[in-house]
Formats: C-alpha cells, structure tokens, sequence
C-alpha cells in the first residue's frame, strides 16, 4: 500500500503530465479522476509503479 504523499504525488504529476490517458476502467484503482495510479501508461513494479510513456516507438 502507498502512503498518502506517494499518492498526492501521482495525483499532482499526472495533473500536469500531457502523456496521461485513462486506464481501461477495470484498471482503475484510485478516487482521483486524475492520477498516475490511474493512467493506461502505470505499470506495477515492487514498491509502487513506474510510467512506461515513450519506452515504446509505437506510442
């Protein structure tokens, strides 16, 4: 589990981040509309996530 500031993070990260997009709705784990715990490019690792934004030369 994060703690609270990890999370107003993600929240204020993904608010001025113009790669974010939404997750497929089963995805979202969140409250927040926006958020990086929420975004289609989060991927789970140990400890928490990392974005995947630009590792691909199709997106």
């Amino acid at each position: 589990m994060m703690d609270k500031e990890k999370i107003k993070k993600a929240v204020l990260t993904a608010e001025s981040c113009s790669d974010y997009s939404d997750d497929y709705e089963e995805e979202l784990c969140d409250d927040e509309n926006i958020s990086c715990l929420n975004c289609r490019y989060r991927r789970w690792i140990k400890g928490g996530f990392e974005c995947v934004k630009g590792k691909y030369s199709d997106e």
